[in-house]
């Protein structure tokens, strides 16, 4: 029952930072106004290389958390939890940090 619980918050987790990545590419493909007036795309300057990244990393994601439930499903859970938790963990910690010190500045900031 545990190990549910542990697999479900590793997807939680990786559903979360996919979303992020998702709304990223999606921000990256809007234009926004500059300081003349003039319209400014973010993807201005960029390589033709990073432009796909900024949609590759999305679908590997997608990928890792259909493998971690094919491998549940087949009665694999130590890989499934190992897959999801190799992404999951170090975003976990950030969250966590990020959550952290936004709560602390609020609390304690001047």
């Amino acid at each position: 029952m545990k190990s549910n619980w542990i697999f479900y918050l590793g997807v939680i987790i990786n559903v979360g930072v996919l979303l992020l990545a998702v709304s990223n590419g999606l921000m990256m493909h809007k234009n926004f106004d500059g300081i003349d007036g003039k319209s400014i795309s973010p993807l201005e300057g960029m390589p033709l290389w990073s432009q796909y990244m900024i949609w590759v990393i999305p679908i590997a994601l997608i990928l890792l958390i259909i493998t971690a439930f094919w491998l549940r499903s087949i009665g694999k859970m130590m890989g499934a939890h190992i897959l999801l938790w190799i992404t999951g963990l170090p975003m976990l910690v950030m969250f966590i940090l990020w959550g952290g010190l936004a709560l602390l500045f609020i609390l304690f900031g001047k």
